[in-house]
């Protein structure tokens, strides 16, 4: 039995009691609204939003205005500075580096001193890679300002515009350190060019470096760090591109031209390495990045081997040292 019913066909059925029961059956192309639709729809934005933000994160366009710390005398006169800040995360490391024994072969070197203090890092700039932006992205050096980019190299420093400006304009590494009157400039560079540069270009490109920050800062003290250690598993990968053998040869040269150039060589290596010269195995998520608990080792090293008003950008005298 059966009968039209205003919404679809309604047949007549009867229950094992003869009542009757009755089925609706939407007509064709009739579509029956399904509350969790809205949840899976709801699910599915967060989704979209989520990987926008990632992706964000990841693009050269995420940029961060680094100003000074409030901590910084006269740091509304400073000028902010744009920088591409891209930073690997490091794994959060389950161990405390066991550094081995200095080497006191290493003959040019910023002495160890007793701890300058939190303040010894006001006024200071910091020019570098993508090991570089991780100092403000930990906040691990308070009273810095930073001039960085991820994958610059010796080369690219020189030639490279990477750095946005407050007005949106890129600059060279050296164009943005130009708006800014540090006391004192520490490089750290080299992660990125040890795989493809030979250690003579990379010297040279390094000297030239030295001697542009000199003529565009004379006045402000200069240190140059050496390149870090990487874990055993990174230096024996890429048929030794980034062996930890590689990388001692690299600072050996780069100690040599400061002592050339009568530039502050700081051997920051030297708090990374284990007892094998690697980087202790699970600090690191890609093998080269450090994590927080490093940039507070890193940090406490560079107090604990302060430059003198004597380590200045300007060349010194024949036989002079640090």
């Amino acid at each position: 039995m059966e009968e039209e019913s205003r919404g679809g066909m309604a047949v007549a059925l009867y229950d094992a009691r003869g009542k009757p029961m009755r089925l609706k059956i939407r007509r064709e192309g009739q579509r029956q609204f399904r509350p969790q639709w809205i949840l899976m729809g709801a699910g599915l934005v967060s989704v979209a939003l989520a990987l926008s933000v990632f992706w964000q994160r990841l693009t050269p366009e995420n940029l961060a205005v680094l100003a000074p710390d409030a901590g910084i005398a006269n740091a509304a006169q400073m000028p902010a500075v744009v920088v591409v800040s891209r930073p690997v995360p490091a794994a959060e490391e389950a161990v405390s580096p066991q550094p081995a024994a200095p080497d006191w072969s290493v003959r040019y070197q910023v002495p160890a001193a007793e701890d300058a203090g939190e303040d010894y890092f006001q006024g200071t700039l910091f020019v570098g890679d993508s090991i570089t932006t991780g100092i403000p992205l930990y906040r691990a050096m308070s009273g810095a300002q930073t001039v960085a980019a991820t994958g610059i190299n010796p080369d690219t420093i020189l030639t490279k515009p990477v750095i946005r400006d407050t007005d949106g304009n890129l600059r060279t590494v050296l164009e943005a350190m130009s708006a800014l009157t540090p006391q004192k400039i520490f490089i750290q560079l080299g992660a990125n060019g040890i795989a493809w540069i030979g250690e003579d270009a990379f010297i040279e490109r390094y000297r030239t470096l030295i001697e542009a920050i000199r003529a565009q800062h004379p006045d402000a003290m200069l240190g140059v760090q050496s390149i870090f250690p990487v874990t055993k598993e990174k230096s024996l990968s890429e048929n030794g591109a980034y062996a930890n053998e590689k990388i001692d040869a690299y600072n050996e040269a780069l100690m040599e031209l400061c002592e050339e150039e009568g530039v502050a060589y700081l051997n920051v290596a030297e708090a990374f390495k284990e007892a094998d010269g690697a980087l202790a195995p699970g600090v690191s998520a890609d093998g080269i990045h450090i994590g927080p608990r490093y940039y507070e080792i890193w940090a406490r090293y560079l107090r604990t081997h302060p430059l003198s008003d004597t380590d200045s950008a300007k060349p010194k005298e024949q036989g002079e040292t640090v």
